[in-house]
């Protein structure tokens, strides 16, 4: 295409400039930016309006809206603007999914796209088209390189128990890329725990009682219901990194006790199966909260299609519906629903459910007993031995080197059982509170007995007091349940 082409039309043009943190060193600044798209726009023929001049600043190139691309969009859709000028393509976007999405759907035969630096891509022409869909094949493919090279960084640093650039949580601050405590408000976040933990308070009352004191949140804001649930389900404050499928334990400084942690989720688990919202008397679809997708590991949620007065009902993974990152398609509601209930018919036979509760619990409590009674024993006996020892060492019995070789080998001991019964400890401590599910779920069962005429909000409580967690695997059409008993 000529330089005259664009003066034998009727053109309106705007500039899309992007930059984000990524693009550091790159030399994508927003004044070369400008200056290029300005020049390019001005050997053409074109005038470019400087409220046509549209900036997005700090923002990824993954995001499908933004503030700036948003209004453009507008003016587009008006018929405004029939010309959108980049520097780059990947100005407009990392995806290829954002970038074919804006291109060829939400502007096609509305408005145009020109590149300064790829002069090839001129969506005016056919070869421009054809260009356009290459780079931004390799757009997305260099978006992929780098969130992979970045996330391998992390993943390492997580695996070797170092933070792999999470921001401290409260009660925390980062010194030299490591967590320390700060005791000020690692003080708070105990007596949260406290009060869920032994005071019986509900999140939201210790929200009230938080503000009532004046005490405000790490950003300086008041606290929220969904603050204090951050606060009691974080196992960064028992010492515990989690990210992605990386569990590493000791990685923090220790603020709350795993013992008291794991109390604070047994309670949690035990609210969290007959809360009002997961219990909804007006939504039809039962395994919403438990239903998983195999490939993503994101939730499962209700939509319906409607044909006429027909509905259909399916279960969609908010991977494939929302962030368009799973392939991953739609399940008909009856179908999964059907097979849920199948797998629990099982437990109707009485001694099928006194057999599983059982195995659960009673046994479990046994043994994990006798290991807790066991090395606090061992913990006693490593402590007599390490008094004799000494005792030795002052009567002369044994030379400094033995009773140091002796010290070091029983403290070390000590160490070994010390972590091993605090583990063990908090084990008992699950375990005793799912000892307490046994009549809730004997009531579910009962329910599960006149499954046909229980509602919606009924049918749901059953579920979520029988199951643990649902997933469907929509490429190997397999559902697995994992039962609570």
């Amino acid at each position: 295409m000529n330089d005259n082409h664009y003066n034998n039309h009727n053109v309106t043009a705007a500039l899309y400039i992007r930059w984000s943190t990524d693009d550091q060193g790159t030399g994508t600044t927003l004044d070369v930016q400008r200056d290029g798209c300005l020049k390019w726009a001005g050997d053409r023929g074109l005038t470019v309006d400087p409220a046509f001049i549209f900036v997005d600043e700090g923002v990824s190139g993954a995001k499908e809206h933004r503030p700036a691309l948003d209004r453009m969009n507008r003016l587009i859709q008006q018929g405004t603007v029939n010309l959108v000028i980049v520097y780059k393509l990947d100005r407009l976007a990392r995806s290829q999914y954002v970038m074919f999405k804006l291109v060829e759907k939400d502007w096609h035969k509305k408005a145009s796209i020109a590149s300064v630096m790829e002069a090839a891509i001129d969506t005016t022409t056919t070869h421009g088209r054809a260009a356009f869909g290459m780079s931004a094949l390799f757009a997305s493919t260099e978006r992929d390189m780098i969130r992979d090279r970045t996330l391998s960084g992390k993943r390492k640093r997580a695996s070797e128990g170092r933070n792999p650039g999470l921001r401290p949580s409260y009660g925390y601050d980062v010194v030299d890329k490591r967590f320390v405590i700060l005791e000020h408000e690692a003080t708070l976040v105990r007596r949260i725990f406290d009060e869920y933990v032994n005071n019986g308070r509900t999140g939201g009352q210790i929200a009230r009682l938080l503000n009532d004191s004046g005490i405000r949140t790490k950003k300086g804001g008041p606290w929220h219901i969904s603050a204090v649930q951050r606060v009691l389900k974080n196992p960064g404050y028992k010492g515990t990194l989690i990210y992605r499928d990386i569990i590493a334990e000791h990685a923090f400084p220790i603020i709350v006790e795993p013992s008291i942690w794991a109390q604070a989720q047994g309670v949690r688990n035990q609210k969290a199966k007959l809360h009002p919202r997961r219990l909804a008397a007006d939504s039809p679809y039962i395994l919403s909260g438990r239903l998983t997708c195999a490939k993503c590991g994101r939730p499962m949620n209700g939509r319906v299609s409607r044909n006429g007065k027909a509905a259909n009902r399916y279960y969609a993974c908010a991977g494939y519906s929302q962030f368009r990152d799973c392939d991953c398609l739609t399940v008909r509601q009856d179908k999964l629903e059907d097979a849920v209930v199948r797998s629990l018919l099982p437990l109707l036979d009485e001694a099928e459910l006194g057999r599983r509760i059982a195995a659960r619990t009673g046994v479990a409590l046994a043994l994990l007993g006798q290991e807790v009674t066991g090395m606090e024993a061992r913990k006693r006996e490593l402590a007599q031995e390490l008094t004799r020892v000494r005792q030795d060492y002052r009567r002369a019995k044994i030379d400094a080197d033995t009773f140091n070789a002796l010290r070091t080998a029983i403290e070390a001991d000590q160490g070994t059982v010390e972590r091993s019964l605090a583990g063990k400890k908090t084990n008992l401590l699950v375990a005793q509170t799912d000892a307490k599910v046994g009549d809730e779920v004997r009531q579910a069962v009962n329910l599960l007995r006149a499954w046909e005429g229980l509602s919606y909000a009924q049918r749901k409580q059953v579920i979520h007091l029988l199951t643990e967690r649902i997933v469907w695997d929509y490429h190997a059409q397999q559902l697995t349940v994992q039962s609570a008993v």
